[in-house]
Parts: C-alpha cells; sequence; structure tokens
C-alpha cells in the first residue's frame, strides 16, 4: 500500500507541475506515444497491486436524510 502512495504522489506532480517548464515538459512527453502507453502500462500494473476491500451496497451516511 505505501508504494501505491508513493507512486500516486509522483502521478500527481507529475499531472499537475507547479512550474511553466514542468508543464511544458509534461506536455511534450504526453504527446508522444510510445511515452504515453509506456506510463499507460506502468499505471495498470501499480493499481494492480492495490486490493480494496469489498464494501455492502447501500448509501453512504452523507447520502442519507
Amino acid at each position: 500500500m505505501r508504494a501505491a502512495r508513493r507512486a500516486a504522489g509522483r502521478t500527481g506532480t507529475f499531472l499537475a507541475p507547479g512550474t511553466v517548464t514542468g508543464i511544458r515538459l509534461r506536455n511534450t512527453l504526453l504527446s508522444r506515444p510510445l511515452l504515453l502507453n509506456g506510463m499507460l502500462r506502468l499505471g495498470e500494473r501499480v493499481s494492480s497491486t492495490v486490493t480494496l476491500p469489498d464494501h455492502p451496497a447501500g448509501l453512504s451516511r452523507a447520502g442519507r436524510r
């Protein structure tokens, strides 16, 4: 689970960079199909390592009146 959290943190900073240079770099990388496909495959591998518990169907507390 910790590895998934670290990967999510890196993903967030990549997708929402804080500098103009970071935005340009992100846009350049995402415009190249080979790099984009590689990142998507890596994301699938990381996300497949996380197991989420099943929850019973129904409304959450926030959805109840």
